[in-house]
């Protein structure tokens, strides 16, 4: 049976079990480094400008529909480190420093207006290329699943173990979508643990979302 994430972080990493019956509202899944020279795919994302290279404006996609901090900065990065693609976009998400207060918060932001459809109990990979500074634990990344109506029903958390050293990474990861889904969007983010007296921030390049076929 899949785990509940309760906590990640410091080496530690906490499930809960769910119960005879029960179906866990969070399921977590683990993503790899992508190290060989595969071709780059969008996939489902195509449409949703998963490379970054326009401005992040109110009627972007990426433009966050909930952030769960006030302050969190969210747009298309082009002057900071240069991004994993040939383009001059990365999606950029920063909440300044000096942040003392925030100590064991986290901070997200979701794109519910980048939601694909997808297929109830079929699986596809999910990539992107990450880049973080200064954090202690690894960058929070999240797919939500709706149903009809956009009803939130669950949650998958993936977990990559990524250092932050400012370098690009390629990274890839299985899931599965539950019954009765038939939408996604993703969530990314930060935690606060270590010392935040200055500003940390997550970049990422190049989402895919590709069906796996049977």
């Amino acid at each position: 049976r899949a785990g509940e994430l309760i906590y990640s972080g410091r080496g530690v990493t906490v499930f809960r079990m769910p119960g005879p019956g029960e179906q866990p509202k969070r399921q977590v899944v683990r993503a790899e480094p992508q190290v060989d020279a595969a071709p780059y795919h969008p996939g489902l994302l195509e449409p949703l400008d998963p490379t970054f290279e326009h401005t992040i404006d109110a009627d972007s996609r990426w433009k966050p529909g909930l952030t769960s901090h006030p302050g969190l900065v969210v747009g298309s990065d082009t002057a900071g480190y240069p991004p994993a693609s040939e383009g001059r976009g990365a999606l950029h998400i920063n909440l300044p420093g000096p942040s003392d207060e925030r100590m064991g918060n986290i901070a997200v932001a979701s794109f519910p207006k980048a939601t694909v459809q997808v297929s109830p109990g079929s699986k596809y990979i999910f990539s992107y290329d990450l880049l973080c500074a200064g954090l202690i634990d690894s960058p929070l990344v999240n797919l939500h699943f709706t149903g009809p109506g956009e009803t939130e029903l669950s949650e998958t958390r993936v977990l990559s173990g990524t250092v932050c050293d400012t370098r690009w990474r390629r990274l890839r990861a299985r899931v599965t979508v539950p019954e009765g889904a038939t939408g996604l969007y993703p969530e990314f983010g930060l935690s606060f643990s270590g010392d935040f007296s200055y500003a940390r921030y997550v970049e990422l390049d190049r989402l895919g979302l590709e069906l796996v076929k049977p």
